[in-house]
């Protein structure tokens, strides 16, 4: 239900303004419908808008900070138990909470183009999850292992790690061209010149 109502949402506003619309939006740095508010004139989405967003923002935040606390909060107790130690998980998460705040607060003051941050790592995860990931699995996961002496793997580069590392460097400067990454990833001349 919420991704339809997120891709009616989206679909909705896509359609609803022209591309140079679009751009004009993503140079001004402001939320779509902040943009749609300005560009029709119209009272009832100048009026609304800010309470959609302010749900939206709270929805996304809340889901996201719970996850990255839980997250964080098992690194730090794995990590703290490794060493034969423990913290009071409210302590813990107070001091979470405190991260996090000083962390949004300094992102909110430098005020990033949100979309070249998606556009700028964009390549480097999907590059890593296309390259690196697999050929982690190959060498740790017990049922993938028969496929770790499969001449695909080691058509280019054997068992040496630095070439699988050079794959995916070569993947990073060539992510903008993602979908005609992996056909250049077998040209020996692009991998040589690294």
């Amino acid at each position: 239900m919420m991704v339809l109502t997120v891709m009616f949402f989206v679909f909705s506003c896509v359609l609803s303004l022209t591309p140079a619309d679009l751009a004009a939006a993503k140079e001004q740095n402001i939320s779509i419908l902040s943009y749609l508010a300005n560009h029709f004139n119209a009272p009832i989405i100048a009026w609304m808008a800010p309470i959609i967003a302010m749900i939206a923002i709270t929805k996304s935040f809340l889901g996201h900070y719970l996850g990255a606390r839980e997250g964080f909060n098992g690194m730090v107790i794995k990590s703290l138990r490794g060493k034969g130690k423990s913290i009071e998980i409210n302590k813990l998460n107070k001091i979470t909470a405190l991260f996090m705040l000083v962390t949004t607060w300094i992102v909110a003051t430098l005020n990033p183009s949100i979309l070249g941050m998606i556009e700028t790592m964009g390549g480097p995860i999907i590059a890593m999850i296309l390259f690196l990931m697999p050929m982690y699995a190959i060498q740790k996961v017990p049922a993938m292992r028969k496929y770790s002496g499969s001449y695909q793997q080691h058509l280019r580069c054997g068992n040496r790690p630095d070439c699988h590392l050079r794959y995916f460097l070569l993947a990073v400067q060539l992510s903008p061209l993602a979908p005609h990454t992996a056909a250049l990833l077998y040209d020996t001349t692009a991998i040589d010149a690294l």
